[in-house]
């Protein structure tokens, strides 16, 4: 349902699926994929509470990082709740020296826009040029530009 932008219908048919009775390999998806659902239909709370259940049972690095995406775009955008987004946003980059993926990226754009909310544009230039912006291509390119615009007219 989520490939075909169904988010509101797998809410409609999963929204009491006890997904914790699930197989524990299956679990996970379960919630991560039920909490992705809330977030896009903005029922933060309930996103909220899927997708760090989901963290539980997800051991794969990768899908973690995807999972902790979520988890801080919700926590910013439908929480409101900037603090815990920047440390799910962080908790991607952690341990990390060479960033490549797009939930780095697109965690580094995350933390970027709480500095600037924050008034911390220095800050927030220097999580941008993490990505070293002058290297990226295609969208990456354009993305990351934008974000820096951003930051430097939020300054003015």
């Amino acid at each position: 349902l989520l490939a075909n932008s169904q988010a509101l219908e797998l809410v409609k048919q999963f929204a009491n699926e006890d997904i914790m009775k699930w197989p524990f390999w299956k679990s996970g998806d379960g919630l991560h994929h039920r909490g992705r659902a809330f977030f896009i239909a903005k029922n933060g709370p309930q996103a909220e509470i899927d997708l760090s259940a989901s963290l539980e049972f997800t051991g794969d690095l990768r899908t973690r990082e995807t999972v902790l995406l979520v988890l801080a775009q919700n926590r910013e955008t439908n929480l409101k709740d900037d603090a815990k987004a920047f440390e799910a946003y962080e908790a991607i980059l952690t341990g990390k020296t060479r960033l490549g993926g797009a939930d780095e990226y697109s965690a580094l754009q995350g933390i970027a826009r709480i500095q600037t909310r924050r008034g911390q544009f220095d800050e927030a230039l220097q999580t941008l040029n993490r990505a070293e912006p002058e290297k990226l291509q295609g969208i990456w390119k354009m993305h990351f530009s934008q974000s820096i615009e951003a930051v430097q007219k939020a300054r003015k």
